[in-house]
């Protein structure tokens, strides 16, 4: 019988395993799409980029793909993932 295999993070050149979802009163656990919620949030970052062709945007994902690549725990923090939303107002 083969081993398990791990479930790889949906993000490209993400290599930790995706986590498990708190399931509801009676249901199973089931895995999570990302590893992270900034994974997560990067995704989204870059669809939207894509979606409406900012250049700009796209370059800033570029170098966080490359500070997300070289986390050595999938719950490290990265600045500026997440944009602050508070100092927007």
């Amino acid at each position: 019988m083969e081993p398990h295999t791990a479930h790889p993070c949906r993000r490209k050149g993400c290599n930790f395993e995706r986590g498990m979802r708190r399931p509801k009163l009676g249901q199973a656990p089931r895995l999570s799409q990302w590893c992270s919620a900034a994974c997560f949030k990067w995704t989204e970052r870059a669809r939207a980029a894509s979606r409406d062709r900012d250049v700009a945007e796209a370059a800033e994902l570029l170098r966080l793909s490359e500070l997300l690549d070289a986390r050595t725990n999938p719950r490290e923090l990265i600045p500026g993932i997440f944009p602050d939303v508070r100092s927007a107002a």
